[in-house]
């Protein structure tokens, strides 16, 4: 007795996401029934495969090729706040919202009781997911988010203009963005760090990536670095806060380290996934 492929090498040519699949089998031609199991990227294809007799050459007939769709990426654990705009919102019946609830085992909800100063719950903004819409003056707050020295953020945003969306009302700390028409921009304590961007991010949703460890910044945009800069004292954050312009806030993460270049691009993977930002 042979084996199948001897007799037909290309026994089952698939294709899975442009890639062509030729699986290896080593059934003996006495099997009448069995099954083969492969994956293709993030799929996998189960078959039943039986062997038959052709006129000139012996092949396999194929059914129930069914796909496992991909699961969704994930962030890494371990931050110390989290919010987006599908989850945890408190609003009335006008869309302001009172209370955006942390997503983290912290539980640092953010709130404000003065519907004057609420921001506005709007729904399908980006890729069918809805924001928070901070006009000047609206803010959330909860007593400090974070006072560290070492820190990672991840904000998902659209700012119409210069805008503080971090804010730390007491110490005047800023996460900035958009500062000048062209920046990103740190502030904490008269401590200033800024890094040219090129093309200001005010046009579109935008990741926003400010990362700081042992004084050194690290800035990024979708992804990719584009500046580093030196601050060195602690960030005192209290607020998310529509300062000079309006901003839309879809995802905040924060932690309470600097990220190693494989966490860092697994939130990107996972925000990327999630709003189809680049």
């Amino acid at each position: 007795m042979k084996l199948i492929q001897q007799f037909y090498p290309k026994i089952l040519i698939n294709t899975c996401n442009g890639l062509t699949i030729t699986p290896t089998l080593d059934k003996k031609l006495d099997v009448l029934d069995y099954n083969v199991t492969y994956n293709c990227n993030s799929y996998s294809f189960n078959f039943s495969i039986k062997p038959h007799v052709d006129k000139f050459f012996i092949g396999i007939e194929t059914t129930g090729a069914t796909p496992t769709p991909p699961q969704p990426p994930t962030p890494p654990a371990g931050m110390i706040f989290w919010v987006m705009g599908d989850a945890g919102i408190t609003k009335d019946g006008s869309d302001l919202v009172s209370v955006w609830e942390d997503q983290s085992p912290t539980g640092n909800d953010t709130g404000n009781g003065d519907p004057s100063t609420q921001p506005t719950w709007v729904d399908s903004v980006i890729n069918g997911l809805p924001i928070v819409r901070f006009s000047p003056n609206d803010y959330l707050n909860h007593g400090i988010l974070i006072s560290v020295a070492d820190f990672s953020i991840f904000i998902v945003q659209q700012p119409t203009g210069d805008n503080i969306t971090l804010y730390g009302w007491g110490a005047n700390t800023q996460i900035r963005v958009s500062y000048g028409g062209d920046y990103l921009f740190i502030y904490a304590s008269g401590g200033v760090t800024s890094s040219l961007l090129g093309v200001s991010p005010t046009s579109t949703f935008t990741l926003t990536e400010y990362l700081r460890g042992a004084g050194n910044v690290e800035f990024y945009q979708n992804g990719n670095a584009y500046g580093t800069g030196i601050n060195a004292t602690n960030m005192d954050i209290d607020r998310i806060y529509g300062s000079g312009n309006s901003v839309d806030v879809a995802e905040i993460l924060i932690y309470n380290t600097i990220l190693s270049t494989s966490d860092r691009q697994a939130v990107e993977d996972y925000l990327n996934y999630k709003y189809d930002l680049w």
